[in-house]
This record gives C-alpha cells, structure tokens and sequence, in this order.
C-alpha cells in the first residue's frame, strides 16, 4: 500500500494540472493516513488556485481529525481565499452538527481578529 501512495502522490507535481488534481482525488478517496503530509506538501507549495482548491476538498475527503483541524484552522487564520476553500472543502460534513460548530467558532474567531 505505501508504494501505491507513493506513486500516486508522485503525480501531485505532474506538469499538467488535469493529472495533479485527480492525483490529489485519489489520495483524498484512499483516506490513508499517510496521504495527508502529502496533499498538506503539495498545497503549501502550489500557486495555483484551481489547484489548491482541489488539494482542499482532498484533504476534507480524507475525513480524518488531523486534515479536518487543518482545514479549520484555515478558516480561522488562514488567507481569505483559503479560509472561503476550506469552508467549500468542508462542506461535504454539512450534515455533521458539531463539526459546523467548530467551523462557525473558527469564523467567528477570524471576523474577531480582522475587527469585524
């Protein structure tokens, strides 16, 4: 199994944007622990939105604690454009009460810091 992950986390610095996202999808469907350093990785080092956006909904697909903090702390003090992508990633808990509640106190906690 590391090796498969391995190899599809390979493709997450394809040249083509099409491969790197299904890439990102693939590791996010596998839920596998390991899977989580990797999309984190690739994220902080792309540039590009569409695809930042995607590593995003990943890492939420992983449905683990230490990808769903993650993406809460974004909200909370993360650019707004990633705060917003992680809200969107995020959505696929919708259902999960407890989970928007965190959201919700992130949101909170960003709106209290930008002053509004």
């Amino acid at each position: 199994m590391a090796d498969s992950l391995a190899i599809v986390a390979g493709f997450l610095f394809d040249p083509s944007d099409q491969i790197c996202e299904l890439a990102a999808l693939t590791l996010g469907e596998s839920r596998l622990e390991e899977a989580f350093d990797h999309l984190r990785n690739c994220w902080e080092q792309t540039r590009n939105v569409e695809l930042r956006r995607t590593l995003l909904l990943a890492i939420g697909m992983l449905r683990q604690d230490k990808a769903i903090d993650f993406l809460i702390s974004l909200v909370a003090q993360g650019k707004d454009i990633d705060a917003k992508d992680a809200i969107a990633a995020l959505a696929i808990y919708r259902e999960d009460r407890k989970l928007w509640q965190r959201v919700d106190r992130a949101s909170e906690q960003r709106a209290n810091q930008l002053g509004l």
